[in-house]
């Protein structure tokens, strides 16, 4: 298979069958007409009629043999055409092939002819789901391929009973698909992608070297080839002790087996740029971001609590550089899987607390409390897939209520260019893309706060933090690491204030000579139960109201343009939209109050995905109804058309 189509599916199964995908002949007629499988298993016919792709397949084989039998000649420029659209069909044709695989809980080999495992066994590991297949007797190089129980599921080639046992086993134990499914896939990408049996089969012709296979030691052994699984009944369930062991490649951090162990000793305490105290180049970019990330939060925390000193951990903290360079913004500890590297961790750090075991190890302290701030770099992408959600849940439960997260990992948007350019080497290398890892902080109660990128020029691999227009235009520069901030939701339901992210509205205030009806309409702005917004304060006038606005400015989302002479509510306004940022702008005078749904209910309507470019609300007239909607005044779209070329629409 292709390695770009080795994925993890993006739901739960949709079937609530077995598949079985090919041609019933011979015995197979026997075992899609069997009564214990009938609601186990599902024979999947050919698309009838054809799908697209198909039907686009038949039409140009006909083109093709017309052109022939018109007698046209075949030259280098017809065949690459023929080859171009043959490539793109059957491409398009294969990808909805494995996008439909997901869509079963079990995909099944019936016994055959071929003594060997057909494409749909390799097929469907690569599309994330567990394998059930006949036992081939006689081959046990095949056999050696996938070990049973653990990245496959046999029965008995002559036992329907053992299949449909093996099936219930599948439909009633999530955790053990799971696993089958996860422990196959890795192997798939290790073994058996289209670009590594190309290679390995060159490489036998050049050298006569065999390729790897992954087979298991038992795959040579002479009792091997008389071994077959034992029927076991229909209706038998699997026992605790009979569960497939998980994947080595395992849980926060990733880093659990002996193997796995002696990988990240070996980068973290003998590799010369992976060993220091110092952050090495990569390290080096990186914390430019979390710096700046932890620079906000310390703000922030001055001002909901002056005086209080961060408490931060530093999860999968490896050598412990970035704890170390925590310590500036508080208190920092940090926690890694593998005791060897912790032990060099203390030897550099020795000021330092630092903990060999997961989140868990930390949650299950008898004097556990929560911390402000968790850091967590270069972690969560060696994570399989299927326990991202658990570890991004452990994650949250490490933090207060309204604790931050500060996240950094490879994009996984890029992941097919650059494994071409250094490939990643570590045990395990799941990437995500921004929006799968976005969903998952969402999932997880986290609200997003910032999110920045850190390219690296190609080919000559320098990071370059801070990234101008200009290197953009002049070098050849990849979004390589994505740094994520993001902070708990808080019971409240109130979003925190983002910080690099733009703003979904920003409120503009002008304001002339009254400081007095100026905190007033703020005060209204403080209430609002909607924080995704921004206040622009225009001051048009000649009294300050720098001391009003620093009172209200709680959250640290207001700024303030002073006017050098008067220019009128116009010219406020238009002052105001030059420094506007938000997606949606909103006025509000200085006269003037919004009750404090009043945001959000506009924002709500607007992003119902309607054609509406502004909106106008009524206003009440005097206390206690100030301007606003709801009970204030009626929700009703203008009247007249807005310049569509408009990047903003008007909230008034």
């Amino acid at each position: 298979v292709p390695e770009r189509f080795i994925v993890t599916p993006a739901g739960a199964p949709t079937q609530p069958q077995a598949v079985f995908h090919g041609t019933p002949y011979g015995r197979r007629q026997h075992w899609v007409s069997e009564p214990s499988l009938s609601r186990r298993l599902q024979y999947a016919k050919g698309a009838q009629p054809p799908t697209k792709n198909q039907q686009l397949f038949d039409q140009l084989q006909q083109v093709a043999a017309q052109y022939l039998a018109e007698g046209h000649a075949v030259t280098d420029e017809a065949i690459w055409e023929y080859a171009q659209s043959l490539q793109q069909i059957r491409l398009a044709e294969f990808s909805e092939w494995m996008g439909q695989l997901a869509q079963w809980p079990a995909i099944v080999n019936l016994p055959s002819l071929a003594k060997f495992y057909g494409g749909r066994v390799i097929e469907a590991m690569a599309a994330g789901r567990p394998v059930i297949s006949w036992d081939i007797p006689g081959h046990p190089k095949n056999r050696g391929l996938f070990e049973p129980d653990k990245d496959i599921l046999l029965f008995h080639q002559d036992s329907p009973e053992a299949l449909a046992g093996q099936i219930d086993r599948i439909l009633h134990d999530r955790a053990l698909a799971e696993s089958l499914a996860q422990r196959a896939r890795g192997k798939i990408k290790r073994y058996h992608t289209a670009e590594r049996r190309l290679q390995g089969t060159l490489e036998w012709i050049r050298t006569g070297r065999t390729p790897d296979y992954g087979l298991s030691e038992q795959a040579n052994s002479p009792s091997a080839a008389q071994t077959t699984v034992p029927a076991p009944a229909a209706q038998s369930s699997p026992s605790a002790t009979g569960l497939p062991t998980a994947d080595p490649i395992s849980h926060p951090s990733a880093k659990v087996s002996m193997d796995q162990n002696a990988f990240y000793v070996d980068l973290f305490v003998n590799k010369p740029a992976w060993s220091t105290p110092e952050p090495n180049a990569d390290e080096a970019a990186r914390w430019s971001k979390i710096a700046s990330f932890l620079e906000h939060v310390v703000r922030q925390t001055r001002r909901e609590t002056p005086g209080r000193t961060l408490r931060i951990l530093d999860v999968g903290c490896g050598r412990g550089w970035l704890t170390n360079l925590a310590t500036i913004y508080g208190t920092c500890e940090g926690i890694e899987p593998v005791a060897g590297v912790v032990e060099h961790a203390r030897r550099m750090f020795p000021h330092i607390r630092f903990e060999a075991g997961t989140p868990e190890t930390v949650l299950a302290r008898p004097d556990f409390m929560p911390f402000d701030i968790v850091l967590c770099s270069e972690v969560i992408e060696h994570v399989p897939h299927p326990e991202k959600p658990g570890f991004v849940s452990q994650l949250a439960q490490l933090l207060t209520s309204e604790g931050y997260l500060i996240l950094t990992t490879p994009r996984g948007d890029v992941w097919e260019e650059w494994r071409r350019i250094a490939p990643p080497n570590q045990p395990v290398e799941d990437w995500v893309t921004e929006q799968q890892l976005g969903q998952l902080l969402a999932d997880g109660g986290f609200h997003h706060l910032g999110l920045e990128r850190i390219p690296i020029e190609v080919p000559s691999l320098r990071y370059f933090p801070a990234a101008t227009a200009h290197d953009y235009r002049t070098k050849t520069l990849m979004p390589i690491y994505q740094v994520w901030a993001c902070r708990r939701t808080a019971a409240t339901g109130t979003h925190p204030v983002p910080f690099t992210r733009r703003p979904m509205v920003s409120v503009i205030v002008p304001t002339h000579n009254r400081p007095d009806r100026l905190r007033m309409a703020l005060e209204s702005l403080n209430s609002q139960q909607y924080q995704d917004f921004e206040v622009i304060v225009v001051n048009d006038g000649t009294t300050p109201v720098e001391s009003v606005v620093a009172e209200m400015n709680c959250a640290g989302r207001t700024t303030l343009v002073n006017h050098d002479r008067n220019r009128g509510l116009a010219g406020a306004r238009n002052t105001g939209l030059r420094h506007a940022t938000g997606t949606y702008v909103a006025y509000l005078d200085d006269d003037d109050r919004f009750l404090s749904d009043h945001l959000g209910t506009l924002v709500a309507f607007l992003e119902r995905g309607t054609h509406i470019e502004g909106m106008a609300v009524g206003a009440g007239r005097g206390h206690p109804r100030p301007r606003g909607c709801g009970s204030g005044g009626q929700q009703t779209p203008l009247r007249r058309r807005v310049d569509p070329t408009c990047r903003r629409c008007l909230l008034t």
